[in-house]
């Protein structure tokens, strides 16, 4: 029989004195609980604004007008040239790219990281006002980017209205919405701060006649579903800012019931207003899954704890959960956060984090009530055996995380939100843990008379009682016997490294892609980009003809369908909501293989379909041809595209990719890049991996246009520039991530030494990490999903999941050494003691997780990463991770840490000059090839001495 820790040798820390304060204060604690979860109900509630995305404000400057001399490369000259020049003497810029149309042009100006755009777009405005160079006939525009907001013509909108009636003249429609823009700002509504008409016509002075000229340069189409038929308008669109702060449904109803008022209104006889763009609808959508996925997770943890703990407890445990959910919802009030797409993402993947301790302290009490006599000590001794493991648990987790906040550009500022909230929960679970659930656990399960001998205990404890007995069979088989021993530990770890080395084999199987696209969506995009030549009429004729066969390819999943005002002469932009997937039996992806059918014949324009996905902007490939030399940029451009169009690019793997379609960008605008004039080919593909495709294209174009080749065209390498657009922003951000990931182990291992006072423990724990791959390149290859940034962002989470085992199996053991028992004894203990929350945890996490995957296209790569790779993690932790416990036993017994330090020293520097030197392949041989020489070497002195 296996000796139980003692009660005498647990000594009372810092985190149990918290513990007992909070036990001993019954009324205040229950004041104060209640306090706290009151005030989380009323932010969830009413106190929390809802908002499509939290504000964002890249380092951009967006210069936008009119220049009405109907030739590109004029306006090329007079304005975006000398434009350029300007922002880019400013300083801290980090690119800039400029499009002259016939009478319209457009600047980004992107600072360096860092940069406040208020400022920077500031002094560019003074900039440009004090340069005498610029024709006064130029309306120039310049403003600053929300990337959170809808940016029609580069000026952030919170909500866009279509405007449309009986008359298809765009003057008329026009007037119209200006009334309507006027009668909305008479209402003076309490959130909203301004109305403004998006214009499609520009207005200026004629440089050529000197009289005054309104052209119109842009067009804007709504489809609806009337009486069961797509009907399309011809409309103007209103922009509406809200006030700052404003909640996005309140601002919804708002507006909505303003604009029933103003359709009722005689003056607008014939006239209907439609709401193309609001944020409402996707926050309420994400609010509705948030509740849907907690009471789904809730129930899990219900009908899980009542199985492995007991109803009481797993009754404890959802009250727990959604108290930390709660207090949590109230700290991003103080932080100044609001309920938006990337928050309640958080919460949502928090919820299989935060349920790890509470389930722990539920479990230790649990326990400890049927070996103590009364309350506080069952709550002293179960804290003392779990404080150390819950803290060491929370910090990994934490650190897992915090990479995250340090991610740059637009990436870094949409989802740091997400680091912030589960770093947060995870810190008030803990606390939670440690002086909520003792306090309730008085009212459920450490009641009089159900302590000691008197305590039931459920036949589903008692069974997994038995099979932990059972799992350490072979431990106790092994006892006291060198050889046994030794043949388990080789078992071990052959099991435990064949099962590392398969999901590193299968890792190469694996597409990459930073932001794949999902495998449905409600949303799809037809692009256009018109004929060389085409005029305004000629361009709205297309788009019409467009949105027939738009409508007829997509039957009765069509929804409704706007172009948020992106409609010109060279090209325009048909977004098209489409009923939810899950009411309709055809996915995104099949519809969008449809249209690109349909449209295969469409002669008005090149056309590229697309499904819009929430998890980032889409990637692209380009090709710049910088020179002053048109006629030689245009003539490789052509040539290009011809030679692009239908190339074969081989993956890694051998599997084949081909490029569907190159095209000359805006054939009939001028170009430039940091003020050198260019000629830009874009292509796309048939593959979704569009990070590693664009690398392919990239190598495919270096291969075939030589120095020798572009000398035909008197250019050369020089002039050749590749754009991925943001698939580049967001390479550079992933591998930042990437960077992170072996900094954040040192600093994980640093704390972890410092909290288990040895230097070999946290190695042996990290093999938690290793132990998950099998399962997260398994499951995404059995679920077809890419390695991208959701199932890095999954790993980061699963980092401190797995971890979480490990470490209660090394301090339940330690403190088993620590009590006088030995290491297999000890061992044995920790497994049958530590086997229930273990399993407990993981099972919740999993089926917490599980409708995401299942229902939602979104969540799926990250939550398969977290179940498959917590299913493969805590099942080697189980099977295996015993027997490298006594192995790092019998290593720290014979081992000195100056030995150790110095065995970890000359590692660090053999891996670091061998992946400088050779490359990254070469780690895991020499890693081996090192430490086998070192054992030989040992063996060898030891045979001398003896």
């Amino acid at each position: 029989m296996v000796k139980k820790l003692g009660v005498a040798r647990v000594r009372n820390r810092r985190l149990t004195k918290m513990s007992l304060f909070f036990f001993r204060r019954p009324r205040s604690t229950a004041a104060l609980w209640l306090a706290l979860l009151a005030f989380g109900i009323a932010c969830y509630a009413t106190i929390l604004g809802r908002q499509g995305f939290p504000p964002v404000h890249p380092p951009l400057s967006i210069i936008n007008g009119s220049y009405l001399v109907d030739n590109s490369q004029k306006v090329d000259q007079q304005v975006t040239g000398p434009l350029s020049q300007i922002a880019i003497a400013q300083g801290n810029v980090k690119t800039v790219t400029a499009t002259a149309n016939p009478s319209t042009f457009n600047l980004v100006v992107q600072y360096n990281d860092g940069t406040n755009q208020d400022i920077a777009t500031q002094k560019l405005k003074e900039a440009v006002a004090a340069d005498t160079h610029l024709p006064k006939n130029a309306a120039i525009n310049i403003r600053t980017l929300d990337v959170g907001k809808f940016n029609p013509q580069g000026e952030g909108f919170d909500m866009l209205i279509a405007v449309h009636g009986p008359s298809r003249v765009t003057e008329t429609l026009a007037d119209r919405a200006q009334q309507y823009a006027d009668a909305i700002k008479a209402q003076n509504l309490s959130l909203v701060s301004t109305a403004k008409v998006i214009s499609p016509f520009s207005e200026g002075i004629n440089p050529t006649t000197g009289q005054p000229q309104k052209v119109q340069t842009g067009f804007d189409r709504f489809g609806e579903i009337v009486n069961g038929q797509p009907v399309f308008h011809k409309d103007v669109t209103i922009g509406l800012q809200a006030k700052n702060g404003a909640d996005a449904v309140k601002l919804y109803k708002q507006v909505s019931k303003a604009l029933d008022g103003l359709n009722q209104d005689k003056r607008f006889d014939g006239y209907k207003t439609s709401i193309t763009a609001a944020f409402a609808t996707q926050i309420e959508q994400d609010i509705n899954e948030l509740q849907r996925t907690l009471l789904e997770g809730l129930i899990a943890v219900l009908i899980i704890g009542t199985i492995l703990v007991s109803l009481r407890a797993s009754v404890l445990i959802i009250l727990s959960v959604a108290t930390v959910i709660a207090i949590t919802l109230g700290m991003l009030y103080f932080i100044g956060y609001t309920l938006n797409v990337i928050t309640l993402f958080s919460i949502i993947l928090g919820l299989a984090l935060i349920v790890d301790d509470t389930i722990i302290m539920t479990e230790a009490l649990d326990v400890e009530r049927r070996r103590q006599e009364n309350a506080e000590e069952t709550v002293r001794v179960a804290t003392n055996r779990i404080s150390l493991a819950m803290l060491a648990a929370t910090s990994t987790a934490i650190l897992g995380f915090a990479p995250i906040i340090f991610i740059t550009g637009i990436l870094g500022g949409f989802i740091r939100p997400i680091p912030i909230t589960i770093i947060t929960s995870l810190i008030i679970s803990l606390i939670v843990a440690l002086t909520v659930i003792p306090f309730v656990a008085r009212l459920l399960i450490l009641r009089k008379g159900n302590f000691g001998k008197k305590a039931k205990v459920p036949i589903t404890v008692r069974a997994q009682e038995a099979f932990a007995h059972k799992l350490t069979k072979p431990l106790r088989w092994a006892d006291h016997s060198r050889k046994r021993l030794w043949l388990s530990g080789v078992v071990a770890l052959i099991v435990g490294f064949g099962f590392i080395f398969a999901g590193a084999y299968i890792f190469k199987y694996l597409t990459f892609n930073i932001f794949p696209s999902n495998k449905d969506s409600n949303q799809l995009q037809v692009t256009m980009q018109f004929r060389s030549g085409t005029d305004i009429l000629s361009a709205q004729a297309a788009a019409d003809k467009a949105d027939n066969i738009i409508a007829r390819s997509l039957g009765p999943n069509f929804k409704d369908l706007t172009y948020y005002s992106t409609g010109t002469s060279s090209q325009a932009q048909a977004v098209i909501d489409i009923i939810p997937y899950d009411k309709r039996a055809i996915t995104a992806p099949q519809l969008v293989d449809k249209l690109k059918d349909n449209f295969r014949d469409f002669n008005e324009a090149s056309v590229t379909v697309s499904q819009n996905d929430v998890g980032g902007p889409p990637g692209t490939f380009s090709v710049l041809i910088e020179t002053p030399n048109r006629s030689s940029a245009m003539a490789l451009a052509n040539n290009m595209t011809h030679f692009l169009a239908g190339s074969t690019l081989t993956r890694l793997d051998g599997s084949k990719a081909h490029i569907t379609k190159a095209i000359i960008v805006n054939p009939d605008s001028w170009l430039r890049k940091d003020n050198k004039q260019l000629v830009q080919v874009t292509a796309s593909f048939d593959g979704t991996d569009t990070s590693t495709l664009v690398n392919l294209a990239k190598d495919l174009v270096k291969g075939h246009y030589t120095d020798k080749k572009l000398a035909q065209y008197h250019l050369s390498s020089k002039n050749i520039v590749y754009d991925f657009g943001f698939e580049e922003e967001n390479q550079k951000s992933f591998n930042s991530m990437v960077i992170a990931f072996p900094i954040l182990l040192i600093v994980m291992y640093f704390v972890l030494a410092l909290e288990f006072k040895s230097l070999l423990q946290p190695l042996l724990i990290f093999m938690a990490i290793p132990f998950s791959f099998f399962g997260v390149t398994g499951g995404l290859w059995l679920t077809n999903n890419p390695f991208s940034f959701f199932t890095m962002l999954g790993f980061f989470a699963l980092i401190g999941l797995s971890i979480k085992n490990t470490i209660l199996l090394t301090d339940y053991a330690n403190q088993g050494r620590r009590a006088g028992l030995g290491r297999v004894e000890a061992m044995v203990s920790a497994v049958e003691e530590r086997f229930r929350p273990l399993l407990a945890t993981s099972i919740t996490a999993v089926f917490s997780l599980l409708p995401l995957a299942l229902i939602s296209p979104f969540w799926e790569s990250l939550a398969y990463t977290l179940i498959f790779g917590l299913i493969s993690s805590t099942t080697l932790v189980i099977l295996v991770f015993p027997y490298y416990y006594l192995g790092a036993e019998y290593l720290r017994m014979r081992i000195g840490r100056r030995m150790f330090f110095s065995w970890l020293l000359v590692n660090a520097i053999v891996l670091f000059v061998t992946s400088v030197v050779l490359s990254s392949k070469a780690i895991l041989p020499a890693f081996i090839i090192l430490n086998l020489i070192i054992t030989i070497l040992k063996v060898i002195k030891h045979k001398t001495r003896h």
